[in-house]
């Protein structure tokens, strides 16, 4: 019981801290509140991070109980994914930035297993 609380007190305090990032980089006087997640959020490294962190932990189970997909694998495919989705929404894409892409998406991809290391990875490893 006291793993989930604390579990889900990590989980909280970074939608948390997401939010407050995503408005502190609005350059609008006044954010909308009902705005959750833009492309231009996702297109930076704590949005992408972010995002690619909270998708794997929600697909990572199901998967596993159909296929034993590496997570590595896994993490990588959905960070490029999500840049790719940033460029060809934002207008942005071309051949060019192809190789940034794939390059980049290693970085959001080891980054996003370091969040997993430094937040979930703790309290798994954690006894009552």
């Amino acid at each position: 019981m006291k793993k989930l609380i604390l579990m889900l007190l990590v989980i909280a305090t970074l939608v948390f801290m997401t939010v407050s990032v995503a408005f502190a980089a609005d350059s609008s006087p006044t954010p909308d509140i009902n705005t959750y997640l833009t492309w231009e959020f996702l297109g930076t490294m704590a949005g992408a991070v972010a995002a690619t962190t909270l998708i794997v932990q929600f697909l990572k189970l199901p998967l596993d109980k159909v296929w034993k997909i590496p997570t590595r694998f896994l993490v990588y495919v959905i960070a490029l994914l999500i840049l790719l989705a940033v460029e060809i929404f934002s207008g942005t894409f071309s051949a060019e930035r192809l190789i940034l892409i794939i390059l980049n998406a290693v970085i959001v991809a080891t980054s996003a297993m370091g969040t997993y290391e430094a937040t979930f990875k703790k309290l798994e490893g954690k006894t009552e």
